[in-house]
């Protein structure tokens, strides 16, 4: 049966074997749905932009938003409708999601879904405890200028397709694009977009549009002091079951025993000298009745 010193021993070993957690000290993070990077549209150029962009969030976390519903793009590129833009941080985890409905660029009537058409896009960032981020990303449907492009239902990390010919593309869309950064535990971010496009300045298209073009990004990072190394818990030295102390056998009186005699006791000892007072008498007494007779036998 456990002693209470055994049980709260094995508490404290309980405690003891979880590990410290580092300490986040400073967040960031941002989501945007529609990225503008060199872009031109007939030879114009289009300002660098970010859509829906919700503000980087400060170093002492919080929630920021940015805006929802549908944004007309600059430069006549097209409209976008955004779901959410968010970002936050608070505790141990830093997360951003961008939600985007649907993004058209430059269409036309005759090209309704335009050079670039895409619906139902997802981005996710998250970071707890300044460990490796978790990203994921999805898009349910993509065409460039009219071609429905085939998507993997789960495409890994920076999955490329060419549109067009290779020597030639009309585009490059990289699927679920990621980037991770930092150095855990003390410093970790990761960046997801969930669709970028790219129109080469020599490409088919060239003439109508060029540039960069990322739809529905989140990124989220943390700073954390790291944590302290566990204090070992020295082991205590188990405590031995307790000896029994041996009883001597108790001794029997020898009073009166002899060699080779069996001991007697004190009871013993007063028959033996007992009987031979009486011996010592009953010898006399004969002795004196012998002589009587002796004497009576003489005269």
């Amino acid at each position: 049966m456990f002693g209470l010193s055994a049980v709260f021993g094995l508490v404290a070993a309980s405690f003891a074997a979880i590990p410290a957690q580092a300490a986040v000290t400073s967040y960031s993070g941002n989501a945007y749905a529609v990225g503008l990077t060199g872009v031109t549209v007939a030879g114009v150029g289009v300002t660098d932009q970010l859509v829906g962009f919700t503000q980087p969030l400060p170093p002492a976390g919080g929630t920021l938003n940015g805006s929802v519903g549908t944004v007309t793009l600059p430069g006549g590129l097209g409209t976008a409708t955004v779901v959410l833009e968010q970002t936050s941080g608070g505790g141990t985890t830093s997360t951003s999601t961008s939600q985007v409905a649907g993004v058209t660029i430059l269409p036309t009537t005759l090209l309704p879904t335009g050079v670039l058409g895409a619906t139902v896009l997802n981005a996710n960032s998250s970071v707890v405890n300044c460990g490796a981020p978790t990203l994921a990303s999805s898009v349910a449907t993509l065409s460039i200028n009219g071609t429905t492009i085939t998507l993997p239902p789960n495409p890994a990390p920076n999955t490329l397709i060419v549109v067009g010919p290779p020597t030639a593309p009309i585009a490059t869309v990289t699927l679920n694009a990621q980037a991770s950064t930092g150095t855990p535990p003390t410093t970790s971010a990761g960046t997801v977009s969930a669709l970028v496009v790219d129109f080469p300045a020599t490409g088919p298209l060239a003439p109508v549009i060029t540039g960069t073009i990322t739809i529905s990004q989140a990124h989220s990072d943390q700073v954390c002091t790291a944590a302290p190394p566990p204090t070992p818990t020295p082991t205590p030295a188990p405590t031995p079951a307790p000896t029994a102390t041996p009883t001597a056998p108790p001794s029997l009186p020898i009073t009166g025993a002899g060699p080779g005699q069996p001991p007697v006791n004190g009871s013993g000892s007063a028959l033996l000298a007992l009987g031979l007072l009486l011996l010592v008498s009953a010898s006399s007494t004969g002795f004196l009745v012998w002589r009587r007779r002796s004497s009576h036998l003489t005269d």
